[in-house]
């Protein structure tokens, strides 16, 4: 989703394009980046080109942040296992879970990220997107997440 959306947000733009491109030169165009490309930036600049999506694409990378991006209460304590035996407890983190609420919510979320930032990019290739089909197609993989 990242990625689709410094897509969108360099398209059109020269300054964007070269800083993105030239972001590790020196410090100055290092400042000048992380300044300019940050994600409030970017889900702000989609939101003026597509705000549903916008809205969208902030909810999904505010959700993703609670649930794994960033490790706190949510994404890591569904995911610890406690183990009694007679000498001692043990805790388990469970990294790849194969079943269960968090794998589930995972699955979910990489489905949803993925049709999002083809939702995004559908803003730069419109046209390209129309004539493959792949509007239509986005679209009805999209019922139901």
């Amino acid at each position: 989703m990242e990625a689709a959306l410094y897509a969108l947000f360099v398209c059109g733009n020269e300054y964007r394009q070269e800083l993105w491109l030239r972001r590790d030169e020196n410090d100055s165009t290092k400042r000048d980046f992380r300044k300019k490309f940050t994600a409030g930036n970017v889900l702000n600049h989609l939101r003026t080109v597509d705000p549903k999506m916008g809205r969208i694409a902030r909810s999904l990378y505010d959700h993703t942040l609670d649930y794994g991006a960033h490790p706190n209460r949510d994404s890591i304590l569904p995911l610890v296992e406690r183990v009694d035996s007679k000498d001692e407890v043990e805790h388990r983190l469970k990294y790849l879970a194969g079943e269960g609420l968090p794998f589930e919510n995972a699955l979910r979320t990489t489905a949803q990220v993925g049709l999002v930032a083809l939702r995004i990019l559908r803003n730069v290739y419109k046209e390209r997107f129309n004539i493959m089909g792949f509007t239509d197609r986005i679209e009805k993989a999209s019922i139901g997440l």
